[in-house]
């Protein structure tokens, strides 16, 4: 076997271990009141940037790891993502709904609970803002996932409704 891919190996296991922490880390700090005392926005978007990347990984292992830490990161920070980490967070939305459209079963099905945890922890207005642009992307099944999850995201209530379509 080559050198390339034995390091290779290594730093796939570097980086789920470092996912693995990221996921402990973020679950502690579920019992306190604002997250952000302990982690900045300069590096909770070097947090995202690291997810992102090993979502983009080929091994099915690292991308569930990261769809999991995602789903942690949404149900701790909520909307307080969304004004910290603008660029990391549009990677990380359209990451998930790539994920969610894969064919492969258990990263789909992890990705579209991650896209529901996202629903369920942020403000609707700003969110389907953010997902108005996967409406219109060249991959029809990141359409509809997006609508579908603006669909869910649009269940909540009529008045977030009338506010999306009047924006």
């Amino acid at each position: 076997m080559k050198l390339s891919y034995w390091v290779s190996i290594k730093k796939t296991r570097q980086l789920h271990h470092c996912l693995l922490q990221i996921r402990s880390l973020i679950i502690s700090l579920l019992g306190i009141l604002n997250p952000f005392q302990i982690l900045n926005p300069r590096s909770m978007e070097k947090v995202v940037l690291v997810v992102v990347k090993a979502m983009k990984n080929p091994r099915s292992a690292l991308c569930k790891t990261s769809i999991m830490a995602s789903s942690d990161i949404f149900k701790v920070f909520g909307d307080q993502l969304l004004d910290s980490t603008n660029n990391a967070f549009d990677n990380l939305l359209l990451q998930l709904l790539l994920k969610a459209s894969q064919d492969k079963r258990f990263v789909c099905e992890e990705a579209d609970r991650a896209l529901n945890a996202m629903v369920k922890s942020m403000t609707p207005l700003p969110f389907l803002n953010k997902l108005r642009p996967y409406v219109s992307h060249s991959n029809p099944r990141v359409r509809a996932k997006a609508a579908i999850t603006i669909s869910n995201c649009l269940q909540d209530g009529r008045t977030c409704i009338k506010l999306f379509l009047l924006c």
